[in-house]
């Protein structure tokens, strides 16, 4: 009998060890080597995960907050819009939320959207708790950034949306697929789940999550730090200087690069003027626009008073462009100090920052992840906004359940054949 109970504790060891998959440089063809190369710009078109079929999407608009809560100035975004892109048949449904600062229709959101669809599933997307939409007509703090209280704000919205498309389709089982931000929401979600039994999610696939908002913040701030000591007139010069080249600058994805136009296999860059230093300062700025936008918008709804005058009525024909230069190139740390910590410590003066940047980390959840057996992730080696030790608790945390890549940076091997194979095989329960 003891002998029996020890291989089979063996062999649990075995699969458990077999169930993660790692790649290494000779396996794994991803082309771009360099983290911050990978993160601008993506995966090349003629690599990515081949899109059959576009499907038809239908559109909702949920009521969260009260209208008469949000200001006049905010008119455009007193609802929560959501899509659903539905199969003529019963099929099995999967949530997705958009990562930082995404929209419901983010591209890398339409991406899962479209790989899943083509895939045999409903698939209903999400609007970001980081996007200005949401913290307009969603949050119940005012602000965001706090994974804890974003993810109970967009759970309370993920049922509400069910809520109405549960008459609108047959389905099977549940699951839930997130990426970057939007995949540190879906542990938090997960676990708030795993107590109201609401969704009861089959199987939960999380892509190169967050694991400290904060200091992932910090990261990327000092993209931004370092490269323009003088703040706006060195952003303003950096921009059309490099305009020629390209780019477009999205608040929630990659550098809209068109890679067509490298004509060989090579994918050499520097050839077009595109070094690593530019990759980490478009990163940077990126990421600085989505900052700008919730600074303005937290100031407005809580009458801060920082940026807007305190009891100002801004109307939706008044210009807002003096006051959003006045937001313009706020960073994070900035945000999340004067902000988010010296207005909630108003309503608990107990709070303490480092109880608050607890609140936005997937490690005050680690034991809670290290035994849900459903929920895999996927890790880049060389991912741009986590420390070291982040990538090595994502590898600790879900041991035998992962997918770990050498190269991919943040979310730049999302659209690439092998990662979408590699998830579809832990959704479909397919070997790959």
């Amino acid at each position: 009998m003891k002998k029996l109970i020890f291989l089979l504790f063996l062999l649990n060891i075995s699969l458990t060890f077999c169930n993660t998959k790692i790649y290494n440089e000779e396996n794994y063809k991803f082309p771009f080597k360099n983290r911050f190369t990978s993160t601008a710009i993506g995966t090349p078109p003629r690599l990515q995960y081949k899109i059959k079929k576009k499907p038809v999407v239908s559109l909702y608009k949920l009521q969260i907050n009260k209208t008469n809560n949000i200001p006049e100035i905010f008119w455009f975004a007193k609802k929560n819009i959501f899509s659903l892109a539905k199969q003529k048949k019963k099929a099995p449904l999967v949530y997705i939320f958009s990562g930082t600062g995404g929209y419901y229709n983010a591209p890398k959101t339409k991406f899962l959207r479209d790989v899943f669809y083509n895939n045999g599933f409903h698939v209903v997307s999400l609007t970001s708790p980081s996007h200005p939409s949401f913290l307009i007509n969603s949050s119940s703090y005012g602000y965001t950034g706090i994974i804890e209280k974003d993810s109970k704000d967009l759970y309370k919205v993920m049922k509400k949306a069910h809520e109405i498309i549960k008459k609108q389709i047959k389905y099977t089982d549940i699951y839930l697929v997130s990426y970057s931000l939007g995949g540190t929401h879906a542990a938090f979600v997960s676990k708030l789940d795993d107590k109201e039994h609401y969704f009861n999610f089959k199987k939960i696939f999380i892509i190169n999550p967050a694991v400290n908002l904060y200091t992932s913040s910090i990261i990327l701030d000092d993209l931004v730090e370092k490269y323009f000591p003088n703040k706006i007139s060195d952003v303003n010069n950096f921009i059309s200087n490099t305009e020629n080249l390209f780019f477009n600058i999205y608040p929630h994805d990659h550098i809209n690069l068109d890679l067509n136009i490298i004509k060989d296999n090579s994918y050499n860059l520097e050839g077009l003027g595109l070094t690593e230093e530019k990759f980490k300062i478009f990163i940077g700025l990126s990421f600085r626009n989505s900052i700008t936008n919730i600074s303005f918008i937290s100031d407005i709804k809580n009458n801060l008073g920082k940026i807007v005058p305190k009891d100002t009525k801004l109307s939706k024909f008044d210009s807002i462009t003096k006051y959003y230069k006045k937001a313009n190139n706020m960073s994070y740390i900035k945000y999340f100090n004067e902000y988010v910590l010296e207005n909630l410590k108003k309503d608990d003066p107990t709070l303490t920052k480092e109880k608050l940047i607890d609140m936005a980390n997937m490690m005050s959840i680690t034991d809670y992840l290290k035994n849900k057996k459903n929920m895999y992730v996927a890790i880049n080696e060389d991912e741009s906004i986590l420390l070291p030790e982040e990538v090595k608790w994502l590898k600790d945390t879900f041991k035998g359940r992962s997918f770990i890549y050498p190269y991919g940076g943040h979310c730049g091997n999302m659209y690439y054949k092998q990662n979408v194979d590699d998830m579809l095989s832990f959704i479909l329960d397919k070997k790959n």
